[in-house]
């Protein structure tokens, strides 16, 4: 379950997520929290490694949805645009 560990104040204020987040930032802040969160609710990091989910690239999607969602990035990492 998503925490408000995981979520910044400004995120959690759908007003203030507009103001203070661009559209491609807010984009990319929601397709890894599927990839890193939603995704991987019914998994126990014991469950991750028996099953061979790469956790280099788990903990990589992790740290940029951190950095994204409290502002230590403020670009997007993925084009999320390219394919529309």
């Amino acid at each position: 379950m998503v925490t408000e560990k995981f979520i910044a104040s400004e995120y959690d204020n759908v007003t203030n997520r507009k103001k203070q987040y661009s559209l491609p930032v807010r984009a990319n802040i929601v397709f890894l929290l599927r990839k890193t969160v939603l995704e991987n609710t019914e998994y126990t990091l014991t469950d991750i490694k028996q099953r061979n989910v790469d956790n280099a690239k788990f903990s990589e999607e992790a740290e940029l949805l951190h950095s994204l969602m409290f502002k230590k990035i403020r670009t997007p990492i993925y084009d999320i645009e390219v394919n529309l």
